[in-house]
């Protein structure tokens, strides 16, 4: 199998719960999911002050978020260790 992304991982998935498929299809998806989630990127919460408040900031894609999730919303990436201050 091929390596794939996890957004196109998620992509396959989400076009194949929507559409007619065959049961072969949707184990094909299942597959690519989990593989792209064995190659998933980790990364940390770095808090940093923002205007008026403390916002997380993903070392990976640099997205902002008022709180600490165990990933990343915007790119997926597991969050692993302590935050960075």
């Amino acid at each position: 199998m091929s390596d794939i992304t996890r957004e196109e991982a998620i992509k396959i998935l989400k076009d194949t719960l929507y559409d007619e498929k065959t049961p072969t299809d949707y184990l094909k998806a299942v597959r690519m999911g989990r593989e792209a989630l064995e190659n998933q990127k980790t990364g940390h919460w770095i808090k940093e002050w923002h205007i008026d408040r403390f916002e997380y900031v993903c070392s990976e894609c640099d997205c902002g978020e008022e709180f600490q999730t165990h990933y990343c919303p915007s790119c997926g990436a597991k969050m692993e260790g302590d935050t960075e201050q």
